[in-house]
């Protein structure tokens, strides 16, 4: 490790703490206490099989290799992890703040990704959590958690996005680097990168319920005969215009009228393309 990260607080525990030398140790402590606090944990393994109900702060574990144990219900706070091997372990209802997961990997481990969201805060350790997503997104794959792999698919491309515009490049790029920034942002906050459904639901209703509200207001300027005067007939031409690309039983549209069906039918191809996106990432990836 190099002389900068040793400096760095995240890499280290805060003063004072105890040096523990043997699991034995950190085994009696944690049959007497419920709140674990300032300790250096040494040994280059740990095979407790099960820890329950224990607050972990300002406590390091790094370098050791974690077997075959079954964590539940734990919080760790500003913990260190760093060269962490977590062989054959299983989270439940666990919380990680302020931890540091450096070159951290798992290994046939189980738990939700969302247990993980807030060991990394700043964004300057963004290249720690994308590690640490790309690690627990991987395992999902090998594994076959596939209703976990959506979950931390979208927080690896969270992290992706910070750690990819954390610098910014030459005069010359400027442009096209805040266009894609820009770009990508709006993506992330509407589809949740193609991998968090629940965004996607919710910008279709909104888009739905906002076309709805113009195409209400503007009811009577759409077409030369036969205005949109009804709730019944707004909900029609909505989603007749969004998902069939056409006005299906409405003729002759004013301009205005044309313009309205053209953003109509854009907004259903792309609300379509994107779910189909959604959906291939979740189920078939």
């Amino acid at each position: 490790m190099d002389v900068k990260k040793i400096q760095d607080p995240f890499f280290s525990l805060k003063s004072p703490f105890n040096i523990f030398s043997s699991e034995e140790e950190l085994s009696k402590l944690l049959l007497n206490s419920s709140h674990i606090k300032n300790i250096l944990y040494q040994p280059e393994k740990l095979s407790i099989k099960s820890i329950d109900g224990i607050v972990f702060e300002n406590v390091s574990l790094s370098k050791t290799t974690l077997s075959n144990i079954t964590i539940k219900k734990c919080k760790f706070i500003d913990c260190l992890f760093i060269g962490c091997v977590f062989d054959d372990v299983r989270f439940h209802d666990c919380i990680f703040e302020r931890c540091n997961f450096f070159r951290v990997k798992f290994n046939a481990c189980y738990g939700r990704p969302s247990q993980f969201e807030n060991a990394i805060r700043d964004k300057k350790y963004a290249n720690i959590a994308v590690h640490l997503f790309d690690q627990l997104r991987s395992l999902y794959r090998i594994e076959s958690q596939k209703r976990y792999k959506s979950e931390a698919e979208y927080h690896f491309n969270k992290w992706n996005y910070i750690l990819s515009f954390s610098k910014k490049p030459q005069k010359k790029d400027l442009l096209f680097f805040y266009a894609k920034k820009i770009v990508v942002k709006t993506y992330g906050i509407l589809f949740g990168y193609g991998y968090r459904l629940r965004n996607l639901v919710r910008t279709t209703l909104v888009a739905i319920l906002g076309l709805m509200s113009v195409n209400f207001i503007f009811g009577a300027q759409l077409f030369e005969s036969g205005a949109i005067d009804t709730f019944e007939k707004t909900i029609y031409f909505t989603l007749t215009t969004m998902f069939t690309l056409g006005a299906s039983g409405f003729e002759s549209p004013t301009n205005l009228g044309m313009w309205l069906i053209l953003l109509n039918m854009i907004l259903g191809i792309s609300l379509l393309t994107f779910t189909v996106s959604a959906l291939f990432n979740r189920i078939i990836k």
